[in-house]
C-alpha cells in the first residue's frame, strides 16, 4: 500500500533542488509555495510503509504563478 509520496521540482531537466514529503498516500492535489515565477521541472515517487520508493514517475513542467 501507498503510505505517502514525494515531489520533486527544479529549475532545469532531471535537477531536482526541492522536494515535498506528502505523508498522506490517499492526497490528490498539493500546493507548493516560496517559488519564483520561473518554469519548474517536476517528477514523484511513492514510498510504502516500509520505506521503499519508487522510481521517478515521468517529469512535468510548470510555470510557478
Amino acid at each position: 500500500d501507498i503510505d505517502g509520496y514525494h515531489i520533486y521540482y527544479g529549475t532545469s531537466t532531471g535537477n531536482y533542488t526541492g522536494s515535498v514529503d506528502v505523508t498522506d498516500g490517499t492526497k490528490t492535489s498539493v500546493t507548493i509555495t516560496g517559488l519564483s515565477g520561473s518554469t519548474y521541472h517536476l517528477a514523484m515517487t511513492t514510498y510504502d510503509v516500509n520505506g521503499l520508493e519508487s522510481g521517478y514517475s515521468p517529469e512535468i513542467s510548470k510555470t510557478a504563478q
